[in-house]
C-alpha cells in the first residue's frame, strides 16, 4: 500500500457479459504508481488451520471475478493482482487468475438464464440476494 498512487474503496462495477451482467462491490483496489493493480477483498471469517483453505476454496471464484472486472475496467492495466484478507487472523492469500474466468463467467450466465442451477436457498443467502424478486425459490 505504500507505493499506492490511487485507492478505489468499496468499488461498485456492473459488466454485461453475454446476455447477463455481473454486478458486485469490490472492498479495495490499489493502483501503484507503474499502473499495476491489486484487488483485495476483506473476510471476517475466523478461520485456523483446518479452515483455512477450505475459506481461500470458497471465495477463489468471488476474486477471480473480481480481477476480471477490474482488467475490463481499468484497460491496459498492466499486471493485476487479488487476494483475501481475513481480518481476524491477519493472513493474506493471494489468488491466481484463471485464464479461462471469461468463459466461466459465461458459462454460468448462460446456465443461470437456462435454469441449468442447483440454487442454495436459505433465509441468510436469500435476504441479500438481487435475484430474490424473480426467484420461485421463498424461504
Amino acid at each position: 500500500l505504500k507505493s499506492a498512487s490511487k485507492l478505489y474503496k468499496e468499488w461498485p462495477f456492473l459488466i454485461q457479459v453475454g446476455d447477463g451482467v455481473i454486478e458486485g462491490f469490490i472492498d479495495l483496489i490499489v493502483e501503484n504508481q507503474e499502473g499495476q493493480f491489486m484487488v483485495l477483498d476483506y473476510k471476517t471469517n475466523k478461520v485456523d488451520e483446518k479452515t483455512f483453505q477450505q475459506k481461500v476454496d470458497q471465495y477463489q471464484f468471488q476474486l477471480e471475478v473480481y480481477n476480471w472486472a477490474v482488467s475490463q475496467f481499468f484497460k491496459g492495466a498492466k499486471a493485476i493482482e487479488g487476494g483475501l484478507i481475513f481480518l481476524r487472523n491477519a493472513q493474506y492469500v493471494q489468488i491466481k487468475q484463471s485464464p479461462e474466468i471469461k468463459q466461466t463467467i459465461a458459462t454460468l450466465i448462460n446456465r443461470i438464464g437456462q435454469r441449468e442451477f442447483a440454487p442454495k436457498p436459505s433465509a441468510k443467502v436469500c435476504a441479500t440476494c438481487s435475484a430474490k424478486a424473480i426467484c420461485s425459490y421463498k424461504t
